[in-house]
């Protein structure tokens, strides 16, 4: 049985700032669809030189930076948090049992079978 409110939360996404309002972004700055999200693409050579205030911006929005050299995308600059969450995703991903379980749980929901999380909980301290 799914139980309501037991999906992983997800901190949901700042406002997206201009340019102007982030300082360190941008005359070249660019954005490409990642993840159904626009993530900020800054040059290498930019990154380098003002990294304090792109780390400072990535811990603080929780967003992740595409790096590029010559006009390509490098690497990916995010937080430890969403690194972390992505692994577990991944993690998940791997295991069959689990990807059959999330399916139970997504049949489960869409019937209607479904408990209310604070029920689940009083239920198991009693057991």
């Amino acid at each position: 049985m799914a139980c309501k409110g037991s999906g992983v939360r997800v901190p949901l996404a700042p406002p997206r700032r201009t340019e102007s309002e982030t300082g360190w972004l941008r005359g070249e700055a660019r954005k490409i669809l990642y993840n159904n999200r626009m993530a900020r693409t800054v040059p290498f050579s930019q990154a380098r030189s003002e990294l304090t205030a792109l780390v400072n911006d990535v811990e603080r929005t929780q967003e992740h930076v595409v790096l590029t050299r010559n006009g390509r995308p490098s690497v990916v600059v995010m937080s430890m948090a969403e690194y972390e969450a992505l692994q577990e995703t991944l993690e998940v991903l791997a295991d069959p049992g689990s990807l059959d379980d999330l399916g139970a749980s997504e049949r489960d929901a869409a019937q209607g079978r479904v408990a209310d999380w604070e029920d689940v909980k009083r239920r198991r301290r009693r057991a």
